[in-house]
């Protein structure tokens, strides 16, 4: 590189930095993250500099670098993510006891239903029967069984959140739970 164009990139470098870093700020949501996105960003660009033919289209050059590597930090971050709760929803541990505390609510709360949810949620969730077992032996076709568990699955949710407030993580799992009401009994 010529001493003339390597002035020419450092102005330029100069001009760009103070956007590129509010650029990393705005779309990382992460001060320290774009600190270095912009760091990263000047590596790649001084790295990857005689690969550039034409130096009016350095500053749309620049800009590209950036992009590019936004995409991969937002990539990363996501794969981190999925991989943490990948590691979390593995681990048997982690919600055992919470599952099995929120577990022993359902004969309950199941028993305090009307008889039509009852027997059908009694049968499918604690007896663990498949849906046309189910079906045959309470005399209902398959599509009625289903649509009567969906309502009772529905009425015993209403019933337990009338009274726990739950708290959900991304997969759906219960991660935690409050009482609304202290004497309700459920929680």
């Amino acid at each position: 590189m010529t001493a003339e164009r390597d002035v020419a990139v450092t102005r330029l470098w100069e001009e760009l930095a103070g956007s590129l870093r509010s650029w990393f700020v705005r779309r990382s949501g992460d001060e320290h993250a774009a600190e270095d996105l912009l760091s990263e960003c000047f590596l790649r660009v001084h790295d990857r500099l005689d690969a550039v033919r034409d130096e009016e289209r350095l500053a749309a050059w620049i800009r590209g670098v950036a992009r590019n590597l936004l995409v991969d930090w937002h990539r990363r971050r996501r794969e981190e993510e999925l991989a943490e709760a990948e590691a979390v929803a593995e681990d048997p541990g982690v919600h055992a006891g919470l599952d099995a505390t929120v577990a022993s609510w359902l004969a309950p709360t199941i028993a305090e239903l009307e008889e039509d949810d009852r027997e059908v949620l009694r049968l499918t969730e604690l007896e663990g029967l498949p849906q046309r077992e189910a079906a045959e032996r309470l005399g209902l076709s398959l599509p009625a069984l289903k649509s009567r568990v969906l309502r009772g699955r529905g009425r015993l949710r209403e019933r337990i959140l009338a009274c726990c407030e739950l708290e959900f993580d991304r997969r759906g799992g219960i991660v935690a739970y409050r009482e609304r009401h202290p004497d309700c009994g459920t929680c």
